[in-house]
């Protein structure tokens, strides 16, 4: 069963060093905090060369026909949101309904989401459009 809170952001701008996303959070729980879905207010600015790559690993690989086949596979590696942020490769903007924070006063749901766009990149190879985090 959902605990009725959650947040989602967008891609706004992208370029070659930087990309934007806009953020919400929401809280299904707090009247005043259910309308917040769809206001994309906060800010999350992500460096480019703050992106890690994952570890790959090739091996080959017996098919059903016999023959070989070199396989790839891409190993997420974890990433230290916290030290980014505070390097500011990663910045934050906290949006209007922001109701829990994490000690240096950033929003808890766009640090997760942020955890979440790095990882989609690692899996992918790409920048997702969106993400969404809900609890």
């Amino acid at each position: 069963m959902s605990m009725g809170i959650g947040g989602s952001c967008k891609k706004s701008v992208e370029d070659e060093t930087t990309v934007l996303y806009e953020y919400s959070v929401y809280n299904l729980n707090d009247p005043n905090l259910r309308a917040a879905i769809n206001s994309y207010d906060g800010t999350i600015k992500i460096e480019k060369s703050a992106l890690i790559n994952p570890v790959i690993h090739k091996k080959l690989k017996r098919q059903p026909n016999g023959k070989k086949r070199m396989i790839e596979k891409r190993i997420p590696v974890n990433v230290p949101i916290d030290n980014l942020i505070a390097e500011h490769k990663v910045e934050i903007t906290n949006c209007s309904r922001c109701w829990l924070k994490t000690p240096e006063e950033y929003d808890v749901i766009a640090v997760r989401l942020c955890d979440i766009i790095f990882r989609e990149y690692q899996i992918t190879g790409i920048l997702p459009e969106k993400a969404s985090y809900h609890i």
